[in-house]
C-alpha cells in the first residue's frame, strides 16, 4: 500500500489585553506507522533486532541440578547469600531465590563472587559455605521502543505497529532517597526478559510486552524481593508489584 500524505495548515489567533499574535501551524498526515525497537546489551544497542537470534544475547543464569544419586529434589528453595555484604538491619543479604524445576534445575541470576548457599530440603535447610561464583551478570539486557503514541496509562506508554510498551518508575528507600544502581530482574517462562539498574535519581525505564512475568530488585544493603506480576493493558507495572505483596510500600513510588 502506498503511503498517503496529506498537509494542512492551521491558524490560531491569541488576544491579550495590549496585543494580539497569530502562529501559523503545519502538519504531516502520514498512513506509515515507523516504529523503533531498540535491543540494549553488552554495552551497546541494536536497532529493530528482530531479525536476531536473541538468544545469544541474552544473559546466561547460573544453573545446576540438586541431586544425590538418582534422586532430584524438585520444587525446592535455594538461596543466595553474598558474603562479605552484611547489613546491620538484615544480617547477610540475600542475593537470589529461586526453585528448582521438574528436572531438579535450578536457575540464578546474581554477580560474580563468594557465596553461602542455602538449600532447603524436607524442612531442613543444608548450607554450601564460601562457594566461588563466575557470573556472566556483568551488563544490562533490555529493550526500549519509541515511535507513534497510541496510549499512556498508570505508568506505562503504548505505542502504534508493536507489542512493546514502555514502563517508566523510580524507586525510593523509606526516606524517600532514590536508589541509585538498584537491580530490576523480570523473568518469563523461557529466561531473562530485562536487566536494568537504575540511574543516579532511582530512575528506570524500558519496554515488555503483555504477560505473566516474575519480578526481583534488589538494591545493595538489602534482601532481593520478588513478586510474579502480569502486564496487562489496565494496570501499572508498580501498581503490580505492590498489589500482592507485602514486601513494597503501598505508595505511587516503589520502596526497597
Amino acid at each position: 500500500m502506498r503511503s498517503k500524505k496529506v498537509n494542512f495548515q492551521c491558524s490560531f489567533d491569541v488576544i491579550g489585553r495590549q496585543s494580539s499574535h497569530s502562529w501559523n501551524c503545519f502538519f504531516d498526515i502520514t498512513d506509515e506507522i515507523s516504529t523503533n525497537l531498540i535491543l540494549h546489551t553488552n554495552n551497546q544497542t541494536i536497532n529493530n533486532p528482530s531479525n536476531l537470534d536473541l538468544i545469544r544475547y541474552k544473559i546466561v543464569p547460573v544453573s545446576g541440578i540438586l541431586q544425590n544419586k538418582n534422586k532430584s529434589y524438585i520444587h525446592t528453595k535455594v538461596e543466595f547469600i553474598k558474603m562479605n555484604e552484611i547489613n546491620s538491619s538484615f544480617g547477610n543479604v540475600i542475593t537470589d531465590i529461586c526453585y528448582t524445576d521438574d528436572g531438579g534445575r535450578y536457575k540464578a541470576y546474581i554477580p560474580s563472587g563468594v557465596y553461602n548457599i542455602d538449600i532447603f530440603i524436607n524442612n531442613q535447610k543444608i548450607t554450601k559455605h564460601n562457594i566461588n561464583i563466575s557470573s556472566k551478570l556483568k551488563y544490562e539486557y533490555y529493550f526500549t521502543v519509541n515511535g507513534m503514541i497510541l496510549d499512556k496509562y498508570k505508568d506505562m506508554v503504548k505505542f502504534c505497529g508493536t507489542d512493546y510498551k514502555m514502563i517508566y518508575g523510580q524507586l525510593v528507600d523509606n526516606k524517600n532517597t532514590p536508589i541509585e544502581n538498584a537491580e530490576i530482574i523480570i523473568l518469563d517462562n523461557n529466561g531473562l526478559c530485562v536487566y536494568r539498574k537504575t540511574d543516579n535519581d532511582g530512575k528506570y525505564s524500558f519496554a515488555i510486552k503483555n504477560g505473566k512475568y516474575k519480578v526481583k530488585i534488589r538494591a545493595k544493603d538489602s534482601p532481593v524481593k520478588m513478586n510474579d506480576i502480569e502486564i496487562d493493558d489496565t494496570h501499572g507495572f508498580g501498581e503490580q508489584l505492590i498489589s500482592n505483596s507485602n514486601l513494597f510500600s503501598k505508595k505511587q513510588m516503589i520502596y526497597l
